[in-house]
């Protein structure tokens, strides 16, 4: 399912994609006015009250921007790529990658992999500049 909305210098569209282990992570993306985007995956279940991330990465056509292991964070960019992660009502998580000051380059697909006790998802979200 493609959803797409216009947002001022940017048009978000957001995809979901299969999950390695049969269900999916729902994922979106959205700008602020700050030309800074945000794309978030959601759990597609509850993952409990406190979720330790096993792995978390976040690729764009297959170059590494961020990653979250038990040592610790990495970014490609500290200054630009951010992790997050966010709970939501009912045990629900959302893993997302900030980026700060957007360019026409970062235009294109972004890939999410997340590993955890709960399971392991994969996601995706295509960022398109207007």
């Amino acid at each position: 399912m493609w959803t797409s909305c216009l947002v001022p210098f940017l048009l978000i569209l957001s995809h979901q994609s299969g999950l390695l282990a049969g269900a999916e992570l729902k994922c979106s993306a959205s700008i602020d006015l700050n030309r800074s985007a945000e794309l978030k995956c959601v759990t597609p279940e509850p993952c409990g009250e406190e979720v330790v991330t096993a792995y978390l990465v976040w690729k764009k056509d297959s170059v590494l921007l961020a990653e979250r292991h038990q040592n610790g964070t990495e970014s490609h960019e500290p200054n630009r790529f951010r992790l997050q992660p966010v709970q939501l009502r009912g045990n629900f998580w959302a893993f997302s990658l900030q980026i700060n000051n957007i360019f026409r380059t970062d235009e294109g697909i972004y890939h999410c992999s997340i590993f955890t006790p709960c399971g392991a998802w994969n996601g995706q979200v295509r960022l398109d500049i207007a």
